[in-house]
């Protein structure tokens, strides 16, 4: 049985795409096509591509039938960019999600102008990493040259050098660690040796660094929120897959 929240977000939604056709009432066809229209636009400001002039690719296919679309079915979703930004606050050198038979949230589109996906039958998300794109993710969205921030994969490490300002840890920081996943959705990084100031950190500090950056990475609101399943270090970037 439908609840409320969604028979009112399917009224809002119908609403929205009647005056979209410029008439009383739009057919079925015109309502799917304007509800596709306004997934992709939503879907092209969670994904973009940060290098000027370009946009991430997109496909959104329908269902056959178009009473089933204006439900929010569709038969398919495609995402693909590179470089990426997802969510304007994690940057990869690459990014790609795809799922069949997709269930767009109505009530979620109707009240936030947001996507999200009450079920998909389907679903895979790949994205990669590269040293850079860590510089961005450990200063926290500031200024990284500045703190002269250095990220090298060696051997399934990382390995992080700089003039850090996070948290309460400040000064010049030498980081050695690796990645792990946690609760299927995050990357967290395990540190496994931290020098502050040139002197080594006791691990009661060690833990205490971890908690204040972890998770490095959440993916729970990224598309389909993906259970990741694998992590590792090809040369000079990070490979994760939900595959």
């Amino acid at each position: 049985m439908l609840k409320w929240p969604i028979i009112m977000a399917t009224c809002a939604v119908s609403a929205a795409v009647s005056a979209l056709a410029g008439s009383g009432h739009a057919d079925e066809k015109t309502q799917a096509a304007a509800l596709t229209a306004q997934v992709e636009k939503v879907l092209a400001t969670i994904v973009t591509n940060p290098e000027a002039g370009k946009k991430a690719s997109i496909k959104l296919v329908p269902s056959d039938n178009p009473a089933d679309t204006v439900k929010g079915k569709f038969k398919s979703l495609s995402i693909e960019s590179k470089p990426a930004m997802v969510r304007g606050r994690s940057r990869f050198q690459s990014f790609s999600a795809a799922a069949a038979e997709v269930q767009v949230d109505l009530a979620k589109l109707a009240n936030e102008n947001d996507l999200g996906f009450t079920s998909t039958k389907s679903q895979t998300v790949n994205f990669v990493a590269s040293s850079e794109d860590f510089n961005y993710l450990l200063g926290r969205g500031n200024d990284s040259k500045k703190m002269n921030l250095k990220v090298k994969f060696e051997e399934n490490k990382i390995h992080v050098t700089g003039n850090w300002k996070l948290f309460v840890f400040q000064g010049p920081m030498d980081l050695v660690g690796s990645f792990k996943i946690a609760n299927q959705d995050q990357v967290h990084l395990v540190v496994d040796t931290l020098k502050i100031n040139d002197r080594n950190a006791p691990p009661s500090v060690i833990r205490q660094f971890q908690d204040k950056l972890n998770p490095l990475l959440d993916t729970s609101d990224f598309l389909f929120s993906p259970k990741l399943k694998t992590v590792k270090i090809d040369g000079q970037r990070l490979v994760l897959s939900s595959d």
